[in-house]
């Protein structure tokens, strides 16, 4: 009789009710639940006098749990190939499979929810509350130990197996955008920072970015693939766009840095000519001649993918230039610097024609021999500014400056009795003052020496004690000429 109630209860749907008092326990040490021996617990039990005891007055009843037949259907939704079971060890068997399941969606939803808070982001936009909802109701229902919690958890989440089923197919469109969320987001990057190469291009790539929309493709997932090719096309379209144009940009930059390689000499000759204080200072607009050189060095750089830059792959610029319809070339930068150039050299040029700088050079030519100073004179003369930069060199230009420095120098002596007569006597009282008086004589001297020569020399003061000083009286007052050794 109890093997029969045994094989009873082990093909399922009926329980035995034991004797509480009994104390009967399992192979694990602990309790049957609810004292009542089920299909699963049976295995565990060990046939002993003890449960011989909680068979007396033991009663066979329906089962309290739900068979997996009765939760399949709910099952079913989360993986279609789960079966129904005969028995109650494959039916064991199915409660693993669903465990397996469950284990798989709560390690995938965080990644889902991730990844979709990404790509909503790059889409400006944000998750829907529906879809949040359907992810939090899936992170409950997978912490079922059993697929007796699965079908509580699930029937209290929702009214029936058809609810169930639409917010399914929710989360598994959610998972399939999850699934392309890289593509798309490298796909809106590029449409994102490509440049407007051309009207047609530009009005398509518009059209596209306004095409991906977030809730758009969580409704139809397949939209993505139809996007992708659009974009592909379009993409084609785009790089033999770019390409021409960079290419005709920076054959453009190549003509001028050409034409900024001819005007280099004579900027460098130019900038040489200005430090050239003694003759006079340079034009005020040539002073950052060398500053704008180099800006212009900088802004006629000719990319190294000229002729065919790397936008094929996930750069929408150039990677190496960055280059863009908005890029400007610097012609006008350029065209100002050579007006520039050319009126700082014939500045120049006309100050070495000057009838005194001249004289001065060609006696130094002839006394010195100095290499270069001829041919310095014969491109002054005819203003040579391209045979300039070949001549004048830094040997050159100190030796010029030197020359006309000395030529311009003139030297004045001073009588210092007259001064210190005008002074007169000196206690601790007048010590500024006398000071006072000393410097505004020699000023006035100087400036007077600078009168009589012409502003162009620099005067030299030597102080004396024979020679009077013109316009200040000699009184009695100080030391007498001869006085001082």
């Amino acid at each position: 009789m109890t093997l029969y109630v045994f094989a009873l209860i082990k093909s399922g749907g009926l329980e035995l009710a034991l004797n509480p008092n009994a104390g009967v326990t399992l192979s694990d040490g602990r309790s049957p639940p609810g004292d009542r021996l089920t299909a699963h617990t049976l295995p565990l039990c060990e046939w002993n006098a003890r449960l011989d005891r909680a068979l007396l007055g033991s009663r066979l009843v329906e089962s309290l749990h739900k068979g997996w037949n009765e939760v399949l259907p709910y099952a079913r939704i989360l993986d279609p190939d789960l079966k129904p079971s005969t028995t109650p060890d494959e039916e064991q068997a199915r409660n693993e499979s669903l465990l397996e399941t469950l284990a798989k969606l709560q390690s995938e939803i965080p990644e889902v929810d991730k990844s979709l808070v990404e790509l909503a982001s790059v889409l400006n936009s944000s998750m829907p509350p529906s879809l949040k909802e359907v992810l939090a109701r899936y992170r409950g229902l997978t912490t079922a130990a059993s697929y007796q919690e699965f079908d509580a958890a699930v029937r209290e989440s929702y009214a029936d197996k058809d609810a169930f089923a639409v917010a399914h197919m929710q989360y598994d469109k959610a998972r399939k955008v999850r699934d392309r969320a890289f593509q798309v987001s490298q796909l809106v990057d590029y449409l994102s920072r490509a440049c407007a190469v051309a009207e047609d291009i530009e009005f398509d790539r518009t059209a596209l970015l306004s095409m991906l929309g977030f809730e758009s493709m969580l409704h139809d997932p397949s939209l993505i693939g139809a996007r992708e090719q659009t974009f592909a096309l379009w993409k084609t379209r785009y790089v033999h766009a770019y390409r021409k144009a960079h290419r005709a940009h920076h054959e453009a930059v190549a003509d001028l840095a050409a034409k900024l390689e001819s005007l280099r000499p004579k900027a460098r000759a130019l900038t040489r000519m200005n430090g050239i204080v003694e003759l006079g200072p340079p034009l005020a607009a040539t002073a950052t001649i060398a500053a704008d050189l180099k800006a212009l060095d900088a802004a006629l750089w000719v990319c190294p993918d000229g002729a065919e830059a790397a936008v094929a792959g996930k750069d929408a610029l150039c990677p190496r230039c960055q280059w863009s319809p908005d890029t400007k070339l610097p012609a006008e930068a350029l065209s100002r610097l050579t007006a520039l150039v050319s009126q700082g050299l014939a500045d120049r040029f006309q100050r070495f024609k000057d009838a005194a700088i001249a004289a001065i050079l060609k006696k130094v030519a002839a006394e010195t021999k100095k290499p270069g100073l001829d041919d310095l004179l014969d491109i002054i003369q005819v203003a040579d500014a391209d045979r300039l930069a070949g001549v004048l060199n830094d040997d050159l230009v100190a030796f010029l400056r030197q020359t006309l420095y000395d030529e311009n120098l003139v030297d004045e002596q001073l009588s210092l009795a007259p001064i210190l007569q005008h002074i007169g006597a000196i206690d601790e009282t007048r010590v500024e003052e006398a000071v006072s008086t000393l410097a505004q004589l020699l000023t006035k001297a100087i400036k007077d020496a600078k009168a009589k020569h012409g502003p162009s020399k620099h005067v030299r003061v030597f102080l004396t004690l024979d020679t009077p000083l013109a316009g200040i009286p000699a009184t009695g007052l100080g030391p007498q000429a001869g006085d001082l050794p």
